[in-house]
């Protein structure tokens, strides 16, 4: 089971979380100034200098380049400045946000951003996307082959976890086929999990953390740590929730039980 963990924002959390057994260390990159308003400010994004400190510093886990949210909202982002933050930062993968349901509806604009960006060839971790118990799913599986060079998926879902009152339910349990429903039934998650590198983004529980993502054929997680000041994060400004990849913030001792859950047992 792969351990990403995002808006790791030093050289020593970035080591500690190597050290409990974290596969990949996702950062974010800052091209903002300092001074921004809280709408656009990220508590947790880093400098480049401070980038490439990390990127030294790991010895085992991979690194993850994430943009700060309001690249991806301004013209500046295009392919150009991928590439440079791919050669001047060396990360292992790059973070890109896709909606699949606008690329499933034939968007222009963001299949020809992907034709863009697929000629780099970089390994790429893409978010934007979500699975729910109650929504129906506006994409399918063949949206993601327009990707050349797709690692993982990230994806939040309510829920995987079996304790949870919004835990998919099965075809058995609820004697309906999901050609009978709009709700996303826990066969339909299980056959697009087992046919996509997804890491999950849930309200875990720590006791059957692996035990649940096992079921659903999920490649692992990916969590977040919790912002380190007021920010546009903790203020629930509108744009936030759609530069990072859940929701959901994590303090650094809830994401080292959870990385810990999982190792330790996949040992056992």
């Amino acid at each position: 089971m792969i351990c990403k963990v995002n808006r790791v924002s030093s050289v020593a959390e970035a080591k500690y979380l190597e050290d409990v057994g974290v596969d990949i260390i996702g950062i974010t990159v800052n091209r903002l100034k300092t001074d921004d308003p809280v709408e656009k400010y990220d508590s947790r994004a880093i400098s480049y200098e401070e980038a490439i400190r990390i990127r030294k510093s790991l010895s085992t886990a991979k690194l993850c380049i994430h943009e700060h949210c309001y690249s991806y909202f301004d013209d500046s982002f295009d392919t150009n400045a991928f590439k440079k933050v791919w050669s001047e930062l060396g990360p292992d993968y790059v973070n890109v946000h896709v909606q699949l349901a606008n690329l499933h509806w034939k968007d222009s604009d963001i299949k020809s951003w992907i034709e863009s960006v697929n000629k780099y060839d970089l390994p790429l971790i893409v978010f934007g996307e979500g699975v729910g118990y109650d929504t129906p799913l506006y994409w399918d599986i063949d949206d993601l082959k327009l990707f050349n060079n797709l690692a993982y998926m990230e994806m939040w879902c309510q829920s995987i976890v079996q304790s949870a009152w919004c835990y998919f339910q099965s075809e058995e349990v609820l004697g309906i086929k999901q050609s009978e429903t709009s709700d996303v039934l826990l066969d339909t998650v299980i056959d697009y999990f087992a046919q996509m590198p997804v890491l999950v983004c849930d309200e875990f529980v720590i006791e059957s953390l692996l035990s649940d993502l096992q079921r659903v054929k999920a490649k692992g997680i990916s969590v977040s740590l919790e912002s380190t000041a007021t920010d546009m994060f903790t203020e629930n400004v509108e744009l936030a929730f759609l530069s990072e990849i859940t929701y959901l913030y994590y303090n650094l001792d809830s994401v080292v039980a959870m990385v810990r859950a999982i190792k330790e047992g996949a040992e056992s």
